[in-house]
């Protein structure tokens, strides 16, 4: 369930994990490929949403590194991580905010058998309406990859 807005606290800093190599570049910049919005059909929203990891403490990284894919071992974002600073997301995307383009909430996963019962309490999303114009849509997600630190491999983790 989706906390009252009203209440709830937000850190500075989100991960955002990435899953493939064309997430980033060669240099090590976040593409647009990173923030793809999809459709949870598990929402009563009408609402797309991108998967993030509210950055509340060491906990959150290690998380977001230690997920694996359902049904199998492989790492869910093998590609590796970036960061986004909230407060910059805010006043760089305040249009899209208080127009309702774009939103955020806290949405903690709990563990559940379809999920291999991985419980997630730092997750979150970014949200969009369905029905946004498609150049508003690719404007958030390249608002996005720019606002997003270079990427950041697990190499310099202890992470299985």
């Amino acid at each position: 369930m989706v906390e009252d807005e009203s209440v709830v606290e937000y850190p500075n800093e989100f991960y955002r994990g990435l899953s493939s190599s064309n997430c980033i570049t060669d240099e090590g910049f976040v593409t647009a490929a990173a923030f793809l919005f999809r459709e949870n059909k598990e929402r009563d929203e009408d609402l797309l949403e991108l998967s993030i990891n509210w950055n509340d403490d060491e906990g959150a990284l290690y998380n977001l590194g230690s997920r694996h894919k359902v049904g199998c071992e492989d790492r869910q974002f093998k590609a590796g991580y970036c960061v986004v600073n909230r407060v910059y997301m805010e006043q760089y995307m305040n249009c899209y905010i208080k127009t309702g383009k774009m939103k955020y909430e806290r949405r903690p996963e709990e563990a559940r058998e379809d999920n291999e019962y991985q419980d997630n309490r730092y997750h979150g999303n970014l949200l969009m309406p369905k029905g946004i114009d498609s150049n508003l849509k690719k404007n958030i997600q390249y608002a996005l990859a720019t606002l997003a630190q270079m990427s950041h491999s697990w190499d310099d983790f202890d992470i299985q």
